[in-house]
């Protein structure tokens, strides 16, 4: 067997070594002495590959008796629990609109297949991985799960389900807040995607098929007796049906948000929010209020958007208890304009509104309303044109 002198410096190579100069000086000919070769070298290199484990283990061995002297180590599990809880926490109330950015730049620790908590928070899975004594930590701190944003993927839709289903178990049996957004990776092809997608065969989407995977959906409706607020920032149709079954199941929810899907094919009516007897805020988007059964009467705040001016009138004439409500990109389609001789059988009395906000597009549309409305507890009024 070759042996390199120990006391001559190592030359880097810059070819490849002469494998035949560490081979014995047998004649390799012999199909015999070959296959002996051949085992002798199996036997070595599973030696080296040994020798490799132990070393990755007593390497991490030394690295977690490294780690006892950190100060963190000393903390006592509920105090590392808070600053879970911090590190969980997004920035501000609106993180849900930059949580597409932050998820195309990759940023660590933000989400995980399309799930996360908005910026500037880590999500729980990433603690987890930092060692087993935070995973043991953050697995078993319920109210670290008890919030989920989740970027459809149809792509990736049963892995999301998984996860989310192992997400929202560890959060036991606290109330839930949810939000889904769009995958906009469907939304935006490129130039080539979109010509490999039209080059698949019959394209779903062009004979007004909704082919939005259910997978996320079916786990959601699972928990439904725990949803507190629930925001779907998109709504495909074909989840309504899904939806529908949870109707009398939703004992919790508190705070609704329902938007128009960018490929919804159908506007059908939405009616599993019908009983929730919780439900006080709602915020609508390119829905009506006739596209959308709601127990009105206890609702006490409404938000809306694209609602014409009759619409408008419509969901204040169908809530008497409202406290606020925001009508934001107020359409003039539909609009009422009553005459001097009839404002008064035209006008609407809401006697519970305190606060209204009214982004419009013209003064039009200002006028048809206010020249209607009858607000005698209103204390607070804003106008944007």
């Amino acid at each position: 067997m070759y042996t390199y002198p120990l006391n001559r410096p190592f030359q880097r190579r810059h070819t490849e070594p002469n494998i035949f100069a560490f081979s014995n000086n047998t004649n390799t000919t012999d199909p015999r002495n070959k296959a002996e070769e051949i085992a002798h070298i199996d036997a070595e290199i599973a030696h080296i590959e040994d020798n490799i484990v132990l070393l990755v283990r007593r390497r991490s061995f030394l690295q977690r008796k490294r780690n006892t002297y950190s100060p963190a180590a000393s903390l006592p599990p509920e105090l590392l629990a808070l600053i879970f809880d911090y590190a969980c926490l997004p920035s501000s109330d609106d993180a849900w609109k930059d949580l597409f950015m932050l998820q195309r730049q990759g940023a660590h620790g933000t989400t995980n297949l399309g799930m996360g908590l908005g910026t500037g928070a880590v999500t729980p899975l990433f603690l987890g991985a930092v060692c087993s004594t935070w995973r043991d930590i953050a697995f078993g701190t319920s109210r670290l799960w008890d919030a989920v944003n989740i970027r459809l993927n149809d792509k990736h839709a049963q892995q999301q389900a998984r996860l989310l289903r192992q997400w929202l178990t560890r959060a036991g049996n606290r109330p839930l807040s949810i939000r889904v957004v769009e995958d906009e990776t469907h939304t935006h092809r490129s130039d080539e995607e979109e010509e490999e997608h039209s080059e698949g065969g019959e394209d779903d989407e062009r004979w007004n098929i909704d082919v939005t995977s259910r997978a996320v959906i079916d786990v959601l409706t699972s928990f439904s007796t725990q949803w507190h607020t629930l925001d779907l920032f998109v709504l495909p149709s074909s989840w309504k049906g899904v939806l529908s079954k949870v109707r009398h199941a939703l004992p919790q929810l508190t705070n609704l948000t329902l938007r128009v899907a960018d490929l919804s094919t159908t506007l059908a009516r939405v009616d599993a929010f019908a009983y929730a007897p919780a439900l006080r805020s709602v915020s609508l988007a390119g829905y009506s209020p006739s596209d959308v059964r709601l127990p009105y009467t206890q609702l006490e705040q409404f938000d809306t958007e694209y609602f014409t001016v009759s619409e408008c009138l419509d969901a204040l004439r169908l809530c008497p208890f409202l406290r606020r409500c925001q009508f934001h990109q107020v359409d003039g389609l539909g609009a009422v304009e009553p005459s001097p001789n009839t404002t008064i059988s035209l006008s609407v009395r809401h006697e519970q509104l305190q606060a209204l906000e009214l982004v419009l597009d013209g003064k039009r549309e200002m006028y048809a309303l206010l020249d209607i409305l009858r607000l005698p507890a209103l204390t607070e009024l804003v106008l944007s044109l």
